[in-house]
C-alpha cells in the first residue's frame, strides 16, 4: 500500500479564511452564496485549487472586502 500526498500546486489564501471567520461568516455559507460548492472553495483557499479572477470577485463581493486584499499575497488591506 502506497501512501500518495496531495501536494498544493497553488498558493494559500489564509488571510480569506481569517477574514471569514473575522466577520462571523461560515466556510460553507460563503461558498454557496457565491454559487460553488463548500469543497471546491476549501480547495481554492486551501491551495489545492486556482483562485480564478470571477471567483476573486465573487468572494470580495460576498465578504464586502476589496478584490486587491483577497488576491494579495500577505492579505494587506492596502489603502
Amino acid at each position: 500500500m502506497t501512501l500518495e500526498i496531495r501536494r498544493r500546486p497553488y498558493r494559500r489564501y489564509r488571510h480569506v479564511q481569517a477574514e471569514i471567520v473575522r466577520k462571523g461568516r461560515v466556510q460553507g455559507d460563503v461558498a454557496r452564496q457565491i454559487g460553488i460548492t463548500p469543497q471546491h472553495f476549501s480547495a481554492v483557499l486551501n491551495g489545492y485549487e486556482p483562485m480564478t479572477d470571477r471567483l476573486a470577485r465573487e468572494i470580495a463581493f460576498a465578504l464586502g472586502i476589496k478584490l486587491e486584499f483577497v488576491l494579495s499575497q500577505d492579505g494587506e488591506k492596502g489603502a
